[in-house]
């Protein structure tokens, strides 16, 4: 399994969705890394368990510093290395 790795964000909550389901919710200036993939973005939702990433607001992917990317909403898939 790929590890989403958080690299910086002014701020981080964790809520339990159940007791098997827990999301991290991070705000302001978000730096996210998943190898050598960067993700950054105004906000980001992380679910550890499908291993995904919704991300909002100025994203921009970089990946390997060969291919840049931008959008204003990202749905990143870990496990399949998919972004939508």
């Amino acid at each position: 399994m790929r590890v989403i790795e958080i690299i910086y964000g002014k701020s981080l909550r964790e809520k339990s969705i159940d007791s098997v389901n827990k999301i991290e919710t991070l705000a302001g200036n978000v730096q996210l890394r998943e190898r050598a993939t960067r993700f950054d973005c105004d906000s980001a939702i992380i679910n550890r368990k499908d291993n995904t990433i919704e991300a909002f607001g100025n994203v921009h992917i970089n990946d390997a510093d060969s291919l840049h990317t931008y959008s204003q909403y990202l749905k990143y898939f870990g496990n399949e290395r998919l972004a939508h």
